[in-house]
């Protein structure tokens, strides 16, 4: 869990504390989510799916990254209690 870790400074190296104090911004949720959403805008994962129609054999890196952050973004809306936007961002996932 990174808010312990990030808070019990007795366990870490100077190193580690001074990374720390140097990237505060590192985990915060708008930097997290524009990632996540990057990775799925770059990847184009969206329209792949679409056409795929359930066949993701042959996924490249880039579409791997940008299926997965599909999932991470509807991790994240979760814990933000935005459930509508966390099943909207799902949406291009066939579950049938």
């Amino acid at each position: 869990d990174f808010c312990r870790y990030k808070h019990d400074l007795s366990s870490l190296s100077p190193d580690e504390v001074k990374l720390l104090e140097e990237n505060t911004n590192v985990w915060q949720t708008e930097t997290v989510l524009g990632y996540l959403t990057s990775f799925v805008q770059r990847s184009n994962i969206s329209s792949m799916l679409a056409s795929a129609k359930g066949t993701l054999h042959g996924m490249r890196v880039l579409q791997a990254m940008g299926y997965f952050s599909m999932f991470g973004l509807c991790r994240v809306h979760c814990l933000l209690a935005d459930y509508r936007l966390a099943v909207r961002v799902l949406d291009p996932i066939d579950i049938e």
